[in-house]
């Protein structure tokens, strides 16, 4: 009996404009929605992910605030580069996206959080891997940076699950796969 294919979720913050980071990769904007107390769902939505994944730089970014912040759950991170002095449960890939999927059923994983960047989370989107898509939206236009897709794909349409609005400004927006893709890469 093959493994049931776990759901990939991407979880991610962005700017107004369809930005995850600043050209450099700098994040310092979301401080503007930090606010004690409140964290958007993300604890809920952590406790129920089996498994990570995520590009090199934002590997690189969740090692410089400190301790690795997700525990012993698998993580893979895409990489042509070795890591040095890697957290135990992470594994580095070069592997596509449909591979790394399938590894992750064999050891009966249920729920990925796509972390991102936006190069990983294109790559999933060209493959169709992303079962859902949850977007919180900071209020703040950045102007450029690093976009939540990069690379083409095709079209595709989603069905929009849950808005939840916080005093912040900050609007999260749930989708689900739609139906088929309707066109060709753009």
């Amino acid at each position: 009996m093959t493994p049931r294919s776990p759901e990939v979720i991407y979880y991610v913050a962005c700017s107004l404009d369809g930005f995850i980071a600043t050209p450099d990769g700098g994040v310092e904007w979301l401080a503007a929605v930090e606010v004690e107390g409140e964290d958007y769902g993300y604890a809920a939505f952590f406790d129920s992910v089996d498994g990570l994944l995520m590009g090199r730089a934002t590997f690189e970014q969740a090692l410089a605030f400190g301790p690795w912040p997700y525990g012993d759950k698998p993580c893979w991170v895409w990489t042509h580069r070795r890591i040095d002095a890697k957290p135990a449960p992470v594994i580095a890939t070069r592997e596509a996206p449909v591979g790394v999927v399938a590894q992750a059923a064999g050891r009966g994983l249920r729920r990925l959080w796509l972390v991102g960047g936006g190069q990983v989370a294109g790559e999933f989107r060209r493959h169709a891997l992303i079962s859902r898509h949850v977007f919180s939206i900071v209020p703040m236009v950045l102007g450029g940076g690093v976009p939540l897709f990069a690379g083409g794909g095709g079209r595709e349409q989603l069905t929009l699950e849950d808005t939840r609005g916080f005093p912040s400004g900050l609007v999260q927006l749930t989708y689900a796969r739609g139906p088929a893709r309707t066109g060709a890469s753009g």
